[in-house]
């Protein structure tokens, strides 16, 4: 499913142009840049708690839900308003609006049932359900495109694939989830709410500033220079959505193993570094000696300036895989407050030189 929906940014890039993509990319980078604060940093408190206790994850579920409800409908406010300020074309202005409007809340429940499901360890229930509706968004997506609708649509299939992933996962926990039950409770909606804090701030600092890139390039070059840096940065990101599934699905056995024994969670957490080093080192130097093909064949002559972006992003793919190990280890072993620091550091670098 990764393969399917890296294919639907090259079709937009490649067949709709390059100022459509920077448009499509400049709205994307809002809907991104919000996302992480609409799930009120739950996405990282589930799976560690679930991991500890699953017979807890129905309720974790149900009430990391209505925290996550209404952090959307803050940051869909707020966002709002933002954009408005910021004075984009009436065309740009209206297009992300209407992605934050329509998937920001459903991006929130989704990625929050997706945290349930990496705390019980049940990764091929991703598969299961990700497949089918990345494969019916993208063929719809195109479909539409190609009959002439508007860069819209897909927001919209992008909404109605977050609602059918979201009511999915909730099925198959209803029937294959023994004892899951989805009940209420004032206290747990104020303790998660409370307790996610360190992990909205980290990932305020860490994931939302770091995403500002596109936002600062539209305002001072254009939509159409984004769509050559969006181009530039697709590879790494695709790859870095590889390293999140992986760090996703270990961060529940880390858990447990600081949980049971902290010897033995530090002997596997230096073999895992090791073992992504070793990986991920000739992925990075074959990026940056294939760009300039890679960019040309994939995407044409019109994105030439994407060549050096790739190149120069290149670089951080090893220390972003073995950065992400680190983070999930600080979390696995409570010390949140240390990955709030470490992200506050580079979050706020990376706006300074932005």
């Amino acid at each position: 499913y990764k393969r399917q929906a890296l294919f639907l940014p090259w079709y937009v890039a490649r067949m709709q142009g390059r100022e459509d993509w920077g448009i499509y990319s400049t709205a994307l980078a809002f809907v991104m840049v919000g996302a992480p604060i609409a799930t009120w940093g739950l996405t990282q408190l589930l799976p560690r708690e679930i991991g500890r206790d699953r017979a807890k994850a129905g309720r974790l579920l149900a009430n990391a839900g209505v925290v996550a409800a209404l952090a959307s409908f803050l940051v869909t406010a707020v966002g709002t308003v933002l954009v408005i300020l910021l004075n984009y074309p009436q065309d740009v202005r209206m297009l992300i609006i209407l992605g934050l409007v329509m998937t920001l809340l459903p991006r929130a429940e989704y990625l929050l049932s997706e945290a349930t499901v990496n705390g019980l360890e049940k990764m091929e229930w991703i598969v299961l359900v990700r497949f089918p509706a990345t494969l019916l968004r993208v063929i719809l997506s195109i479909g539409l495109l190609a009959l002439g609708c508007g860069l819209h649509v897909l927001f919209w299939l992008w909404a109605a694939y977050y609602l059918l992933a979201f009511a999915a996962y909730l099925m198959l926990f209803h029937t294959l989830v023994s004892g899951f039950s989805l009940k209420l409770d004032a206290h747990l909606i104020r303790s998660l709410a409370v307790r996610a804090l360190p992990f909205v701030a980290t990932l305020f600092v860490g994931e939302t500033l770091a995403k500002f890139d596109r936002i600062f390039l539209s305002k001072w070059e254009g939509t159409d220079a984004v769509g050559a840096y969006a181009v530039g940065i697709m590879l790494v990101q695709t790859l870095l959505l590889i390293a999140t599934a992986i760090m996703n699905a270990l961060y529940p056995a880390l858990s447990r193993a600081y949980h049971r024994s902290k010897q033995q969670f530090s002997l596997v957490v230096s073999q895992l570094f090791r073992l992504l080093f070793a990986a991920v080192f000739p992925v990075m130097l074959s990026a940056i000696a294939l760009a300039r093909p890679l960019i040309l064949l994939v995407f044409g002559d019109d994105y030439g300036e994407s060549i050096p972006v790739l190149q120069i992003t290149a670089l951080a793919l090893l220390p972003s895989f073995l950065g992400r190990l680190m983070y999930r280890t600080l979390l696995a072993s409570d010390n949140e407050r240390w990955a709030f620091w470490v992200s506050l550091v580079s979050g706020t670098l990376g706006l300074v030189l932005n």
